[in-house]
């Protein structure tokens, strides 16, 4: 069982090595890491220049990040008025100077 007093003793070969596009991550460190590979992976494949946004600095679980059309984001806070809530999963629509367009099943958010 999936416990957090046992999460070391996991057997990671039971799961094989394939990569896929949706993880999992026990640790802030560990959504890091992830969050970077997947954005370098998705860039390197759109051959365009990503937005990039800097890590917050007063909070140490964010992060620089790298976003373009078509990348999947999940949001950190609720906001309401853009009804925009909390680990919901988004695709970004469209990039602006102005703006970032969210894509929720099939709404747009802008």
């Amino acid at each position: 069982m999936l416990l957090p007093q046992n999460i070391n003793k996991i057997n990671k070969s039971t799961f094989g090595n394939k990569f896929t596009d949706r993880h999992i991550a026990y640790t802030n460190e560990k959504r890091k890491q992830i969050n970077k590979q997947m954005m370098d992976i998705f860039v390197k494949r759109r051959k365009q220049k990503p937005l990039e946004l800097p890590a917050l600095i007063y909070d140490k679980n964010s992060q620089d990040m790298r976003l373009l059309p078509g990348m999947p984001v999940i949001a950190r806070v609720n906001n309401k008025s853009f009804d925009i809530f909390n680990n919901e999963l988004y695709t970004i629509k469209k990039i602006t100077d102005e703006k970032i367009s969210l894509l929720s099943d099939d709404k747009v958010i802008e």
